[in-house]
């Protein structure tokens, strides 16, 4: 978490706040991270959240994003809770996440998983809210052909797509922050 402390600012600066989770293992969390606390821990996060913005009173226009491997939570958020968000955002997300993330996986969990289900494009099909996906170009990493197949398997009737010229995985809001940020802003104050 405190590797995004420096991004926080430029979220403020277009009026949107923003809370990040570490993945277990990963940042300052301990723990083991497989693919299923990945998933399960996604909710635990998220209804706390939402607990905690009602409790103090907070103004609840929630979106749900996801970066990389952040996708998988982020859509599993929004398949499941669109009730309660106003939209998704997905930054340089996989649709055939499975296959990428088999070496992850416990054999109990290779066991208990159906494909289908467990794939970005398959649940994203079902998510009807507001969707954005931002991808690089040249992301060598999760090619940037898995978030235009991301988009055209959304099953939302307001979805938008922004493809960052000459950006790879890790140098997309830097290669491309000034449209990064203007469609972020878009997108949330057209859908709050």
């Amino acid at each position: 978490m405190m590797d995004h402390n420096w991004i926080a600012q430029f979220y403020m600066q277009i009026g949107v706040n923003l809370f990040v989770a570490d993945y277990r293992g990963y940042g300052l969390s301990d723990g083991k991270p497989t693919v299923t606390n990945l998933i399960r821990d996604s909710h635990v996060i998220f209804k706390g959240f939402r607990k905690l913005i009602e409790e103090d009173e907070y103004e609840s226009k929630l979106f749900v994003m996801g970066r990389s491997l952040g996708s998988i939570p982020a859509i599993e958020l929004a398949y499941h809770y669109q009730e309660s968000l106003k939209g998704l955002i997905v930054e340089s997300g996989a649709a055939n996440n499975f296959h990428r993330l088999w070496s992850y996986l416990e054999p109990s969990e290779i066991e208990s998983l159906s494909v289908k289900k467990f794939l970005n494009k398959e649940k994203i099909k079902s998510v009807l809210i507001p969707t954005c996906i931002i991808h690089g170009e040249l992301d060598q990493i999760i090619p940037v052909q898995e978030g235009l197949e991301l988009h055209e398997n959304s099953g939302a009737g307001d979805k938008d797509i922004l493809i960052v010229s000459g950006a790879d995985h890790n140098d997309l809001m830097i290669r491309g922050q000034r449209q990064y940020f203007a469609k972020i802003e878009e997108f949330v104050k057209k859908n709050s």
